[in-house]
């Protein structure tokens, strides 16, 4: 990034992560989503782990999910989309545009 761009504005991602069957992987999985302090893990469901996680890059986050050793693969369940005041685009949640309902 130039010292003339800024970051992205962060987003709240909300994901389920699917584990492998064997408890060593899952415990490894557990270990590194601990590191993440922008993580909050739900309680497991058998293999399926909610997660929900406020990034400025979630492609990278769920790539980065995706490479840990233990998981299956990541479905993403929701991605908060803000609208820019500034431009006047609309983010598509119209409860969250009045003058669009």
């Amino acid at each position: 990034m130039t010292p003339f761009e800024s970051a992205p504005a962060p987003v709240v991602v909300s994901l389920v992560v699917r584990m492998h069957d064997e408890q060593q992987l899952q415990e490894g999985v557990y270990t590194a989503l601990r590191t993440r302090p922008e993580i909050e893990v739900g309680e497991a469901f058998g293999s399926w782990l909610p997660v929900v996680v406020e990034t400025g890059s979630p492609r990278d986050l769920h790539a980065w999910l995706e490479a840990l050793p233990g998981v299956a693969f990541v479905d993403v369940i929701f991605v908060e989309v803000v609208a820019d005041v500034a431009t006047g685009t609309c983010s598509g949640d119209f409860s969250q545009e009045p003058h669009l309902k």
